[in-house]
C-alpha cells in the first residue's frame, strides 16, 4: 500500500471522526435546548469513545489533548464557583471536544461560542423571548461554533 492510500484512508478516518463529534455535540445540544440538562453518563461516554478516536488517529500528544482540558474544566469551576449559573455538562462537553481538538482549537472554538452566546443572548432580550436573568441552553452556540470551526478546518 503506498504512503498516499495511508494518507487518504486516515484522512477519511479523521472526517467519520469529525462528523461523529458532529452528531455528538447535536444530540446534546438538542437536550439543553430542550430539557436544559445534560445526562453525565452520556457525556463521559462521549468523553471516552472521542479519547480513543484522538488516540487512533494518533496525531496529538497525550500532554496536548491533556491542555485541550484545560477550557472544560475552567467551565467546570465556574459552574461549581457560580452555584450552577454555568451549567456543569456544559464543562463536560467542552471536555470531550478539549480531548479530540486539543487546546488551541477548542480555545477558538469556545471564543466562537462564547461570543455566538453574548450575539444571541443579546437578540433574545430584545424580542423579549426571556428576561436578563434567566438562563439560555450554551451548547447549541457551541454547536453553531463547532460548525462556523469546520468550514475554516
Amino acid at each position: 500500500m503506498s504512503v498516499r492510500c495511508v494518507e487518504v484512508a486516515a484522512k477519511m478516518l479523521e472526517n467519520v471522526f469529525l462528523a461523529c463529534l458532529l452528531g455528538f455535540l447535536f444530540f446534546v445540544a438538542l437536550l439543553d435546548y430542550r430539557k436544559g440538562e445534560i445526562p453525565l453518563l452520556l457525556v463521559a461516554a462521549g468523553f471516552l469513545c472521542f479519547t480513543g478516536m484522538r488516540l487512533i488517529l494518533g496525531n496529538l500528544t497525550i500532554p496536548e489533548m491533556a491542555l485541550g482540558l484545560l477550557p472544560g474544566a475552567f467551565l467546570l469551576l465556574l459552574s461549581v464557583l457560580t452555584k450552577q449559573a454555568v451549567g456543569l455538562g456544559d464543562g463536560a462537553v467542552l471536555l470531550c471536544v478539549g480531548v479530540f481538538f486539543g487546546w488551541l482549537a477548542t480555545v477558538i472554538l469556545f471564543g466562537i461560542s462564547i461570543f455566538s452566546a453574548a450575539i444571541g443572548s443579546i437578540l433574545i432580550m430584545i424580542t423579549k423571548k426571556k428576561k436578563r436573568k434567566e438562563t439560555i441552553p450554551f451548547l447549541p452556540f457551541l454547536y453553531f461554533g463547532y460548525l462556523c470551526f469546520l468550514a475554516f478546518y
